[in-house]
This record gives structure tokens, C-alpha cells and sequence, in this order.
């Protein structure tokens, strides 16, 4: 194996290597969901109605794996290939996540209760509408205060997300003089969503005591024994004097996110097997949610002319043979917010 070269803006580029990780080897995810629906169903002469109550809880039991075990990167340096420092056991970086503590697994406990109810009536001939109403009710888990964090950063790790959506929906349908060939609907709603468990289980690992993140480039990196670390897993460096905690958290605001449709359209069947419709959608999504650098500068510190007035948002002191290195002074930190 021998490293590509590649011609990019007419100079020479080549691979590095790395080699480590087995990213998910350790995860392990072990969900146990017990939901409870029930419903009731009363009809009169024009209305039926439909009356339900949905209860659900999770009890999610995780252990985070990715980067766990650790990762070593090899470059070209010194007139040799990425392949000949990695046969001569010379990285140039080290990066892992380190467990601080024997049992790193957390669990989330999150409760989801829904009440609704809905009728179907016949407003006027062919006119038909259903309708209904919808209440839902979301509580999940919130990682303990930092205080070390609140005190240095000025951010909280205990905000609480949870959630109250009230969710009105109709669907009316007019089957012109009820002849079957001329059909008119229109309907709306609102409907809440839900969240990805593993954003919940992210702020749980990464409160600041589960792990700690190894990033460590030239002298501070160890020289690799891949051998010891597959016969002894507890051997892989854990370099504690260059351990920093990653911290997820949700934002002061944080909401689920919500969702409001409506649709129109019109259908004419010129046979009962040839038809033609004409409709329209509409979606609109509030509340979404996404993670972003907490530390993150407003502005970038300087601009790169030739690729278009890019701008970088690290200062210039923190960038190491063209890579930027976060534990430089003036980088941003690494803290995640919901």
C-alpha cells in the first residue's frame, strides 16, 4: 500500500492514515417501552365520536462507544510516507474519549402521555368532516448542574425540556350532489413531534463526568502498541494530564419541535377507473433543533482570499501545520448546546 498523490490547485496532496477507534464496538442500547393505548367509540344518530388516552414511557439503558478506543493518525513528514511512519510507530496525533469512571452507562427515563378525541359528521349533503383534538405531553431526562461549568462558563447544564402541544385538526370532504365524480377536500392540522432518544442519551454521557476528550499531536503523543491494547483493553492511553470534558446540554429554550400542515384538492373521476386531481400541501416546521458551538465567535477572526473571502473562525496562533487545534489559546471551547 503506498500513499495516493493527488494534483489539487497544481500541487502535490497526500493521504494520511489512521488507524484505531472500532468506533461502536462497545455501544450498547437496551430500551424497554411499555405503552398503554385505549379507546372508546360513541356514536348517535348524525356523530360518531372516538375518545382515547396513549401512555408511554422509556426506559432507555446506554453506553456510549464511538472513539472510545482510540485513534491514531500517521502523515507524510520527513521525506516519508504516511505507511513508512506508521512502520516506524510515529504518529503525529492521538485522539480518544476516555471513560472517567468504571460504568459510563446512563439512563433516560422518559414519559409521554396523549389525550385526544374526534367526531365524523355529515354537515349538508356530500359534505362530510371529521375533526378532532389532540393533547400531548413529553417529559424527559435532565443531566445533573455542573457546577464547575456554571462558575467558569456561566452555563447551565440542568435546563428541562419537556413539552405541551395542543393539536386541533379537521378534514372536510364535499362529494358534489353525491354523484362520485366530483370530489373537493380541504384539511389542517397541527402535530407534534418527537426527538431522537440518542440527543437525550448525548447530554447524559457528556455532562462533564462520564468522559473526557484526548486530542494530542507531536511530543505529547504515545508511541502505539496495538498488540497490548487488543490483549488488554485497559492499556490504551488515557493520558490524564491532557484530558478536557466534552459537554452537551439543552438550551434555555429548548422545545419540541412542532409541525403544521394543510392541504387542498380536487379530484374528477371521468370513470370509475380514469381519473385526474389537482392539489396542494403546505408543511411548516417551528422548534427544530440542531447543536451549535456554545463558544462559537460571532465574527471570524480573518478571511481566506483565495477561496472566495471564506471566513475562519479560529485565530491564526491555533492552527498547526494547516490544522486547527481547539486546545490552542483563543479557540473556541467545545461546548454543545440544545
Amino acid at each position: 500500500m503506498e500513499d495516493a498523490v493527488s494534483k489539487v490547485a497544481g500541487e502535490d496532496k497526500k493521504t494520511t492514515l489512521q488507524l484505531g477507534g472500532h468506533r461502536f464496538a462497545q455501544e450498547s442500547f437496551k430500551n424497554n417501552v411499555f405503552q398503554l393505548v385505549d379507546n372508546i367509540y360513541y356514536s348517535t344518530d348524525n356523530i360518531n365520536y372516538t375518545f382515547g388516552v396513549d401512555l408511554m414511557y422509556t426506559h432507555a439503558n446506554s453506553i456510549y462507544g464511538s472513539e472510545v478506543n482510540g485513534r491514531f493518525h500517521f502523515r507524510p513528514s520527513d521525506g516519508k510516507t504516511a505507511m513508512q511512519n506508521f512502520d516506524d510507530m510515529k504518529p503525529y496525533a492521538y485522539y480518544r474519549e476516555v471513560p472517567l469512571m468504571s460504568d459510563p452507562a446512563v439512563v433516560g427515563k422518559i414519559f409521554n402521555a396523549g389525550v385526544y378525541g374526534q367526531l365524523q359528521t355529515k354537515l349538508a349533503q356530500g359534505l362530510d368532516l371529521v375533526a378532532g383534538l389532540r393533547l400531548d405531553y413529553g417529559h424527559y431526562p435532565t443531566s445533573p448542574l455542573n457546577e464547575e461549568l456554571l462558575k467558569e462558563v456561566g452555563v447551565r447544564t440542568d435546563h428541562k425540556l419537556k413539552s405541551f402541544v395542543v393539536q386541533p385538526r379537521f378534514q372536510m370532504t364535499w362529494d358534489v350532489n353525491e354523484e362520485r365524480k366530483d370530489f373537493f377536500r380541504v384539511g389542517a392540522g397541527i402535530f407534534a413531534s418527537d426527538i431522537n432518544n440518542y440527543m437525550t442519551i448525548n447530554n447524559l454521557t457528556f455532562d462533564g463526568k462520564h468522559f473526557a476528550t484526548v486530542d494530542v499531536r507531536g511530543a505529547d503523543v504515545p508511541t502505539p502498541n496495538f498488540v497490548d491494547y487488543r490483549k488488554d483493553p485497559s492499556s490504551t492511553p488515557t493520558l490524564a494530564q491532557f484530558q478536557v470534558p466534552t459537554i452537551n446540554t439543552y438550551g434555555p429554550d429548548a422545545k419540541i419541535p412542532v409541525v403544521y400542515k394543510a392541504n387542498v384538492s380536487y379530484t374528477h373521476f371521468f370513470t370509475e377507473k380514469l381519473k385526474a386531481s389537482l392539489s396542494g400541501y403546505m408543511n411548516l416546521g417551528r422548534n427544530n433543533y440542531m447543536y451549535v458551538d456554545r463558544n462559537m465567535v460571532k465574527d471570524p477572526f480573518f478571511r481566506l482570499a483565495n477561496e472566495d473571502n471564506r471566513g475562519v473562525f479560529v485565530p491564526a496562533a491555533s492552527i498547526v501545520d494547516g490544522a486547527p487545534d481547539w486546545k490552542k489559546e483563543g479557540f473556541p471551547i467545545s461546548l454543545v448546546e440544545f
